[in-house]
């Protein structure tokens, strides 16, 4: 999720309780990610559908 109204900062919302972690630096935002990651399996991501933008 993306602050837009203040400096533009980045959140990592984390579905299982709704709370937002910031994405301060990136090795911060590595760290979280890693963390609370849930990911995504293949046949998941493949459920996606792809478009074009015009």
């Amino acid at each position: 999720m993306l602050d837009v109204e203040q400096n533009g900062e980045a959140y990592y919302i984390y579905p299982d309780n709704l709370k937002g972690y910031y994405l301060n630096r990136p090795d911060d935002a590595f760290k979280i990610m890693r963390e609370l990651g849930l990911g995504i399996t293949n046949s998941d991501i493949r459920k996606i559908d792809v478009g074009e933008i015009e």
